[in-house]
């Protein structure tokens, strides 16, 4: 069940723990019944590590509902010493025997804290096993060496009473302390968003059904266009970093033709190679000319029946992207590129097998998430389908994925956007979704699909009639965050940060301030795109609304960066952290390209896909914009869609903006 969106302010509540004497541990505990607990920034798992004189992470091998023993096997000590390799754990009494039978299996990661700093407290333990907030006490029976089992006791259940200091999945709690022994933890206890307020750029006729920022006219500074069933705009922009007012931008809808195009999704690219930008927009294509006038080519066979939205895919991977439409009702369609420039597309719509998938098109996502060269296909329809190609060349959905609902109250269709981004860890890319009520996590990590949105701590904070979500980083701390938006007029997006290891605040819980425009961002939408707008290294939000409003909401979250005079330790990785910017270009293969950064030991610290975030059918730039919190010696490598690579140092100064272009070899 996810809850409500609960402001702190609006409850007279600060964030202030309070202390339970009669657990034990002597650790504080929020005790927030009923909703999402809040985060706990006196008492983060850093605190922890720091409290505690060992720190192990350890799997479950086997458990004994008989006995009630567990026993479990170390992987890693991440602080002090602990010469026992394996240890049985056993139940104290029947206090904590429903906790017993409900969270523990084999496989399960299990993290303890050991002995607390302090007098008479050497025995104490806390640990945290099965995830969603659950938390245990315990103490030493026999600390056990090299060749015999350490023995423990299992002496409470805290329940969620302590989920403010980290409720999300135990083998991530894993990640993050072996990360404070390396010194390299970073896990926020404080929302640090910061916008400007909205600049309206205009508004459409009719509702703004598909946004994007991109560089049309190709001077180096991102643009602004929409579209939707009434008309659409485009908006140049002429200014670079002029942000005090909307006159950066000039309305070039009429000059352009889009003023008269009408859709409900658009997409960029440049689909015949003369070096100008050409729009998709639901199934027709719309070339553009020398003076910057956009004309459909007949290069698309009519479509009957309402498509929802149209996408370039590069589906083979030859770097020619294909075009792909969800039809309303009718299921997938996909049209050939034919790598020749003036050459109409061929529909291979059957040659695919999406007509046998049996899909009825919703909102549908394009991502590489099992590490193929060639994309697969979530569909947001009926329960949600993941369409995988095999190896007759067929897409089918062979994986089977956690069941969500996608017939909501106002039809098919009009929730499920989402993207392809690196959210659950930084080197692999997660599905991020929408259902009706918020957001949603699916992780590939372990080789099938798992619903990891449900560890996501406030990620079930709901967002209502939610129709897409957009991920990038809005924060510019490194980690990829999700921008939910509501289709319904009147209600409020949310801003989920991504604080790593698998946790999301809303920080509009903690700072009322933190968008403080209204115009947009209290008003629901139904396409979103991000991307850096004015260069400085942070990326800003389009948002189309359903009456039509285009709204940029430039991000300001750089402001007084580094300037604390007694900074926090949160505040200090924040200050050192670097900024690159990396431009992708090339004739072909830039649709579905992937940047990634590795640092000096080959650790990946960062990647995206160029087009990786979808919404309801609205496009980012060809570029990428992401934080790195270590700066030093690092390697960016550009893959373009059909396995053409190039690698590039760069060395990455602290609080500094770099920037690379990546032309195709």
């Amino acid at each position: 069940m996810r809850l409500p969106l609960i402001p702190l302010f609006s409850l007279g509540l600060v964030a202030a723990p309070l202390t339970s004497a009669d657990l034990g541990t002597g650790v504080a505990c929020l005790l927030l019944p009923q909703m999402t607990t809040l985060v706990d920034p006196s008492l983060q798992p850093q605190d922890l590590y720091e409290r505690y004189l060992c720190v192990l992470c350890l799997e479950v091998t086997s458990v004994d509902t008989a006995s009630n023993t567990i026993e479990l096997v170390v992987r890693s000590v991440a602080k002090g010493d602990f010469t026992a390799k394996t240890l049985r754990l056993s139940l104290a009494g029947d206090q904590a025997q429903d906790a017993f039978r409900s969270l523990p299996e084999p496989g399960l990661a299990l993290v303890a804290f050991v002995g607390q700093k302090g007098r008479n407290r050497e025995g104490n333990i806390l640990f945290y096993l099965g995830g969603e907030g659950n938390w245990q006490t315990g103490s030493v029976t026999s600390a056990g060496d090299a060749g015999s089992p350490a023995a423990w006791t299992w002496d409470a259940d805290l329940g969620k009473k302590m989920s403010g200091t980290f409720n999300g999945h135990s083998a991530q709690l894993a990640h993050l302390v072996r990360d404070c022994a390396a010194g390299r933890v970073f896990f926020p206890a404080t929302a640090f968003d910061r916008f400007h307020a909205d600049q309206v750029l205009g508004k459409l006729p009719g509702p703004a059904e598909g946004v994007a920022l991109y560089d049309i006219d190709d001077d180096g500074r991102l643009d602004a266009l929409a579209v939707g069933p009434a008309g659409g705009a485009l908006y140049l922009q002429r200014e670079a970093g002029a942000f005090s007012d909307a006159r950066a931008f000039s309305d070039a809808s009429a000059a352009s033709g889009l003023a008269t195009m009408k859709g409900l999704s658009v997409d960029c690219t440049d689909i015949d190679g003369d070096g100008r930008v050409d729009l998709l927009v639901d199934g027709r294509i719309f070339t553009q000319d020398a003076s910057g006038h956009f004309a459909e080519a007949a290069l698309l066979p009519a479509l009957n029946g309402s498509v929802l939205m149209s996408r370039f895919v590069d589906l083979d991977g030859d770097g020619w992207p294909e075009v792909v439409v969800a039809m309303d009702g009718a299921g997938l369609r996909a049209f050939h590129h034919p790598a020749q420039a003036g050459k109409p597309f061929v529909e291979i719509t059957d040659s695919l097998g999406f007509v046998s998938s049996e899909v009825k098109a919703g909102y549908f996502i394009p991502g590489n998430w099992r590490g193929e060269s060639t994309p697969a296909l979530f569909v947001a329809s009926g329960a949600g389908a993941l369409l995988e190609r095999g190896a007759d060349g067929l897409f089918a959905a062979p994986s089977r994925l956690p069941g969500w609902d996608f017939s909501v109250a106002s039809g098919a269709g009009s929730t499920g956007g989402g993207a392809c981004a690196p959210l659950w860890q930084a080197d692999r890319y997660d599905l991020a979704f929408a259902t009706d009520n918020g957001v949603n996590i699916v992780s590939f990590a372990s080789g099938k699909a798992e619903d990891v949105g449900r560890y996501g701590n406030e990620t079930q904070v709901v967002t209502s009639h939610c129709a897409a979500v957009l991920a990038e980083d809005l924060n510019a701390d490194g980690n990829v965050d999700l921008y939910a938006i509501s289709r319904k007029a009147g209600s409020t997006n949310n801003l989920y940060d991504n604080r790593g290891y698998g946790s999301f605040m809303v920080g509009a819980r903690y700072r009322a301030d933190t968008i403080p425009g209204t115009a947009a961002h209290s008003n629901g939408a139904s396409a979103a795109a991000a991307g850096d707008v004015n260069g400085d290294g942070a990326n800003d939000l389009l948002l189309g609304a359903v009456d039509g409003q285009l709204t940029l909401v430039v991000n300001d979250v750089l402001a007084g960066r580094g300037a604390h005079g007694h900074p926090s330790a949160q505040e200090r990785v924040l200050a050192q952290t670097a900024l690159l910017h990396v431009d992708v270009r090339g004739p072909r293969g830039v649709v579905g390209a992937v940047v990634t950064v590795t640092d000096a030991t080959g650790r990946v610290v960062g990647c995206r896909v160029i087009g990786g975030s979808v919404a309801t059918g609205s496009r980012g730039p060809d570029a990428v914009t992401m934080a790195v919190r270590e700066p030093g010696e690092h390697q960016v490598r550009v893959r373009w869609s059909d396995g053409v690579i190039r690698d590039m140092p760069i060395q990455l100064k602290a609080g500094e903006r770099s920037q690379l272009r990546a032309d195709r070899p």
